[in-house]
């Protein structure tokens, strides 16, 4: 899968070339989530977390941005930006007023070092049964009614959570995740609120609360869940073994 999607991305850049388009062109590669590890052998180190959790290893991606003889080459920039500043960006890069409402930044200033700060003060996320506010350095995750806070600039792999020690902060971020929240519709795709964004519950087909081998057909990865080895995965093995 690799190997094809490099090979298509080339196909993609060299068409560019052919036609004289190289340089008059803004290209964008992002992926669309962190790597699924309960399915593969991918890893997401020292992120914690996988493709359908809100945590960093589930929303922190590659994102890469080219513009040949515009944006300079081999440059890193380390401040949080989405996936949502695409339509922004190209929209300022073709000289289209932008529309009214729309959500995003332009990012050419701050990839050009013209704009000094951060592009977004906070950024939102709400997946199924799964919630987050990235406010500064800080980081609340909601799931299954228990709220979680992080300080990611000292702690990327999210393993401190300081809800306890820190509630003026959590608070801070509940208020501002709330008042996103209000300003929003939920998902109106078919898959179901409650399956969403939740790999034990889309692995346990028969409701049950617990996971058999014939629920989760990879005998490796069965036998490093089952903690007890008593043939059956709780979702706090899971959940244990995915963090």
């Amino acid at each position: 899968m690799v190997v094809a999607m490099d090979d298509a991305v080339g196909a993609v850049l060299d068409t560019l070339r052919a036609n004289g388009l190289d340089e008059r062109t803004l290209v964008f590669f992002v992926s669309d989530n962190g790597g699924p590890t309960l399915q593969t052998t991918s890893s997401n180190a020292p992120l914690r977390g996988y493709k359908g959790q809100v945590y960093e290893g589930g929303i922190r991606v590659p994102y890469l941005v080219r513009w040949k003889g515009r944006v300079p080459a081999g440059g890193v920039y380390d401040k949080p930006v989405v996936s949502l500043d695409i339509v922004a960006t190209a929209l300022a890069a073709a000289g289209v007023e932008r529309p009214e409402g729309l959500d995003g930044v332009d990012l050419l200033p701050h990839l050009l070092g013209k704009a000094p700060g951060p592009p977004h003060d906070s950024l939102f996320w709400r997946f199924g049964e799964q919630a987050a506010a990235h406010v500064g350095d800080w980081k609340l995750v909601l799931q299954g009614g228990a709220s979680e806070l992080y300080h990611l600039s000292d702690d990327i792999a999210e393993a401190r959570n300081l809800a306890a020690t820190e509630p003026e902060k959590l608070k801070e971020l509940r208020a501002a995740y709330d008042a996103w929240a209000e300003g929003t519709v939920l998902a109106k795709w078919g898959r179901s609120t409650r399956r969403a964004g939740t790999g034990f519950l889309a692995a346990d087909r028969n409701g049950d609360g617990v996971l058999t081998p014939d629920e989760l057909p990879r005998p490796r990865a069965f036998r490093r869940m089952d903690a007890d080895g008593d043939g059956k995965v709780t979702r706090e093995e899971f959940d244990r073994a995915r963090q």
